[in-house]
């Protein structure tokens, strides 16, 4: 089977449509991790004891040179994303960590950035993307 050129707009869209024909289920695939979980798209925060810790934004925790940190950030965050999988409320489809190097003020989110170092920027993201894997040795 075949996905029609008709049926490839309605997949390309973080509320992908899906094509029952093809057993493919309706999806929404984006959800934010930079600094916390953010409630909306693929996580459902309905009721008042639904909330979500809230971490600096990543050139803050950065300033602060700590992978242990970044670890521990990116663990909380994952164990957040699948509580809420886990009970049916959201997906584990995070766009985090965003480790593009921030050059130029102009682009405006470089706050969602650990900088423009780029040694420290791989440092950051190899600690958070582990800490969002969960810790393995243990």
């Amino acid at each position: 089977m075949r996905v029609n050129l008709s049926e490839i707009p309605g997949l390309l869209n973080t509320d992908s449509k899906g094509i029952d024909r093809l057993g493919l289920a309706p999806t929404q695939w984006w959800s934010e991790g930079l600094h916390g979980v953010r409630c909306g798209h693929s996580v459902t925060c309905t009721s008042p004891t639904s909330t979500t810790t809230v971490f600096p934004e990543p050139i803050g925790s950065a300033a602060s040179f700590n992978d242990s940190l970044w670890f521990a950030v990116g663990d909380a965050i994952a164990t957040e994303f699948r509580v809420f999988s886990n009970i049916g409320k959201g997906d584990l489809s995070i766009f985090s960590p965003n480790i593009n190097i921030f050059r130029d003020g102009r682009w405006g989110r470089g706050q969602e950035t650990p900088g423009e170092d780029p040694s420290l920027s791989s440092r950051y993201a190899v600690a958070y993307v582990r800490g969002m894997q969960g810790n393995r040795s243990t």
